[in-house]
């Protein structure tokens, strides 16, 4: 552990939604990170990686691949709550900000990977950052749609139904993909708490300047809930749409404006 450049991140190596994950310092916080990550692992088995330092955010979304390439694929924004916990999303925006070249790489860096496992027809989440060099990191390819309504916000944007070329290609159909970008801009936002206790509720005040699309609320009024540490802790999901990316930025800069979320503390 001394010979480690630091920091390095600790993680369970089947984990998800970004729990048990801890960056650390030095080799004195390696212990209490290891059992933290460990109490996550259902294989026990840990991992320890370098830490890369992205530049702008986190690079998440959806694709299909066919045959042999990428039929579709949808780059989204990745945002999180850095007053919480800076690994747990608790957002993405579409469209991205990336540049056509730099979404170009990523995406024949990904139809290679999965072209390398030997996988076909095949759903799958990916999230990837990007180094001040411009070095691209495949960070996950999971083979199945992404979490937090990702595929219905894709579907929202594009028109593409991720869950329809899943289901079909399992059952070796094919769904045709003829993606329509709107020009409007989608995300959801995962509602969260940043205190312990009773969840109580939650609305949009009159400052909210988007359009609700849907909502996911897992939890009753009554239920406790945890401080948002990971995505076990996520009250529900809202589909949100913009006319405006400039609409979109801001609420996601500051999000306790326009949603805001009762907990009675214990």
């Amino acid at each position: 552990a001394n010979e480690w450049k630091y920091p390095v991140m600790v993680k369970p190596v089947d984990s998800s939604g970004s729990k048990g994950i801890t960056k650390i310092i030095d080799p004195n916080q390696l212990e209490e990170a290891f059992q933290y990550a460990l109490g996550y692992s259902r294989l026990k088995i840990i991992l320890i990686e370098e830490y890369i330092e992205k530049v702008g955010p986190q690079i998440g979304g959806d694709g299909f691949f066919g045959d042999s390439h990428l039929d579709f694929v949808c780059y989204g924004d990745q945002v999180v709550d850095e007053g919480i916990n800076g690994y747990v999303p608790c957002g993405m925006k579409f469209p991205t900000r990336l540049d056509e070249k730099m979404q170009s790489r990523i995406t024949s860096d990904i139809e290679r990977a999965i072209q390398l496992s030997g996988l076909k027809k095949l759903s799958f989440n990916l999230e990837v950052m990007i180094d001040k060099n411009n070095n691209v990191y495949l960070m996950e390819l999971g083979p199945r749609n992404g979490g937090n309504c990702i595929p219905e916000v894709i579907q929202n944007y594009t028109g593409v139904n991720m869950v329809g070329l899943a289901v079909e290609a399992a059952m070796g159909n094919k769904l045709s993909i003829n993606p329509v970008k709107s020009n409007h801009c989608f995300a959801y936002y995962a509602l969260h708490s940043n205190v312990s206790g009773i969840y109580k509720g939650f609305h949009l005040t009159d400052n909210f300047k988007g359009i609700l699309n849907g909502s996911y609320i897992f939890l009753k009024e009554g239920d406790k809930i945890g401080v948002f540490l990971g995505s076990n802790q996520t009250i529900g999901i809202l589909l949100l749409e913009f006319s405006d990316r400039n609409d979109m930025n801001e609420f996601f800069n500051n999000p306790s404006v326009y949603v805001t979320v009762t907990v009675k503390k214990e």
